[in-house]
């Protein structure tokens, strides 16, 4: 009976001995889980109050003044250097350490529309199977100088006629240009806009004909928009940049020279290289590549190519190469010269929009301003205050120049995870870990040993 019981508690140990490994095994799967988690994916976190995970400041003197409600100023290519690529963080403190909410513009050339209100009237078809309607703009006699014109179907040519009144009864000819609406396997042409002369014309008619070879009715306008549009002139930023020593190469072309062109800093945007050269003449192929800073392993891609060339009598003028705008640390000139002596090159200068910051400014805003860049962790910060800034703005920002960067006093580089701080720590943990499992695992094996052993000890009846 003694032995009985003494096989029944030894056999009871290896129990409770595997309910042990499974709750220490559990634990550890959970452990490591969350190790590697943190391991592959850093946390990022909010954006931090404090400004010390930012690397650089750059002065902002309060020193122009102004009838304007808004000061702007050119970002420089110190701050592409050291801020994001996407200078998302870019952030703005006053004297008292107050954030400043700003918008950042790229000053290109580009096109801005106004919609003008218009209620449509004398809808009507003529005999010849035309659609017409009027358009009531309204007493203010607002400028406009295009017309939307939306009609149904696909694969047509409609010509439309816009004339324009002032007082519904005497109209005068706008414009007389077609409708297009095209598909082909990929690619889609629709033209329903109709420009015509800037007028102040309180009445538009428009008048759509059918296609002969597509419609057999008339087509009905379904919508007419009346706008002005209007070229907004954008601001560039035109710099003389350092350029190397001539070297000796060959092209795809043949024998040639290279320049490297210095842009001052990483990620540095430009769309335009403008070269002064000293030859009274000549006719050459030229190719650009842009690429990373010296030492860095980042190749070269190619960004644009084709010639330059100067007669006789045309002394003075530069060589310009304009290309979609790239955003590098240097460029590459390659020159194909063949059998003639290498060009004479002066100096070179870089072109692109400018980067501009706008902010609002009141009488009291104590100065001068900083502007911190430099956390790569940092989120935009989709101030309001840049989505409710007018397109234009009237009186123009004061212009306030930048000083030089300069590292942040208060810096402190961003507490590493413990994974990052001390690699090896998980490696003597998870060794910890294999160890205390072989040994659980011993331990099981020998009470199993234990067990069979009395069990084979008891006699059998």
């Amino acid at each position: 009976m003694n032995r009985r019981r003494q096989v029944q508690t030894v056999s009871n140990k290896p129990r409770n001995l595997r309910r042990r490994i499974a709750v220490a095994g559990a634990l550890l799967i959970a452990w490591t889980a969350n190790v590697a988690a943190q391991e592959g994916s850093p946390d990022t976190g909010p954006v931090p109050p404090s400004m010390k995970f930012w690397e650089f400041v750059q002065p902002i003197p309060l020193d122009k003044t102004g009838d304007s409600p808004w000061s702007d100023f050119v970002l420089t290519p110190e701050v592409f250097d050291g801020a994001r690529t996407d200078l998302a963080d870019l952030r703005l403190f006053d004297a008292a350490g107050k954030e400043l909410p700003f918008s950042r513009r790229e000053l290109r050339t580009k096109d801005a529309m106004t919609e003008a209100k218009s209620t449509p009237f004398n809808e009507s078809q003529g005999a010849d199977g035309s659609s017409q309607v009027s358009l009531d703009l309204g007493e203010a006699r607002i400028e406009h100088n295009e017309v939307q014109i939306r009609t149904p179907g696909s694969g047509f040519r409609r010509q439309a006629v816009v004339e324009g009144s002032d007082d519904g009864e005497q109209w005068s000819k706008l414009a007389d240009k077609p409708l297009l609406n095209f598909r082909d396997v990929d690619q889609r042409l629709t033209v329903d806009t109709v420009q015509y002369s800037s007028c102040r014309f309180r009445y538009v008619r428009l008048t759509v004909h059918q296609d002969p070879q597509t419609d057999r009715a008339p087509v009905k306008i379904e919508t007419a928009i009346v706008r002005r549009r209007v070229q907004v002139p954008g601001e560039g930023v035109t710099r003389t940049v350092p350029i190397g020593p001539r070297e000796a190469t060959r092209t795809d072309r043949g024998a040639g020279s290279r320049w490297m062109i210095d842009l001052g800093g990483q990620n540095v945007p430009c769309e335009r290289l403008i070269v002064t050269i000293d030859d009274p003449e000549f006719a050459r192929d030229y190719t650009i590549e842009a690429g990373g800073p010296a030492g860095s392993r980042e190749s070269f891609w190619r960004i644009g190519d084709g010639t330059w060339q100067r007669r006789a009598g045309e002394s003075g003028k530069v060589m310009v190469a304009t290309f979609q705008e790239t955003k590098a640390a240097r460029l590459r000139l390659y020159v194909t010269d063949h059998s003639n002596p290498p060009l004479n090159i002066s100096s070179v200068q870089v072109a692109a929009p400018a980067r501009q910051i706008v902010f609002a400014r009141p009488a009291d805003l104590p100065g001068p301003l900083t502007l911190y860049f430099g956390y790569p962790k940092a989120e935009a910060p989709n101030y309001d205050f840049a989505r409710n800034l007018p397109e234009t703005l009237k009186p123009a920002p004061i212009r306030l120049n930048a000083g030089a960067r300069a590292a942040n006093p208060a810096f402190e580089p961003e507490p590493l995870p413990l994974t990052e701080r001390l690699p090896w720590l998980i490696y003597v943990v998870l060794g910890i870990a294999v160890a205390v499992l072989g040994a659980l695992i011993a331990n099981l094996a020998r009470a199993a040993i234990r067990v069979s052993d009395a069990r084979d000890a008891v006699p059998t009846s």
